[in-house]
């Protein structure tokens, strides 16, 4: 029991959405704890809650989901009241801080319009720093 209890808060686990197939990958770095987008086959959730459903998605519409932008900017705690709300702001040393981080988790087979849309909207709301959840695999040899 001890040696499960010290060895379970070493690993993340990424939310476990039913349907999606991630696809794989042979990377050694552990994914950061970030805000989770999900895409499943209907909808997109946010921290595990419905933002927006995929139907209701104009793809063929330049720009952000207005949906999940707003809930991302809610997320980073920024001011949603101005228009440009998710610009980065330089800090008092000058310097422009980084965006913010987020993990997209999808079906491998998912549209990629839908990923050019959300990615999109990532960067309006100033998430620029943006990991793709994908299930490890090992490396041949090892």
């Amino acid at each position: 029991v001890f040696f499960l209890l010290v060895n379970s808060s070493s690993t993340q686990q990424l939310p476990n959405v039913k349907d999606l197939k991630l696809p794989v990958s042979v990377s050694d770095k552990a994914p950061q704890e970030t805000i989770i987008i999900a895409i499943t086959k209907d909808a997109i959730l946010v921290q595990g809650r419905k933002v927006v459903a995929l139907n209701a998605i104009n793809l063929e519409a330049d720009g952000a989901i207005e949906e999940l932008k707003k809930e991302l900017v809610f997320l980073s705690g920024v001011d949603s009241g101005t228009e440009n709300s998710a610009a980065q702001v330089p800090s008092d040393d000058g310097k422009t801080p980084e965006g913010l981080k987020v993990t997209i988790i999808g079906d491998e087979n998912i549209s990629y319009d839908y990923l050019r849309k959300i990615l999109t909207t990532c960067q309006h709301a100033n998430y620029t720093s943006i990991a793709f959840a994908a299930t490890q695999i090992a490396k041949k040899g090892a």
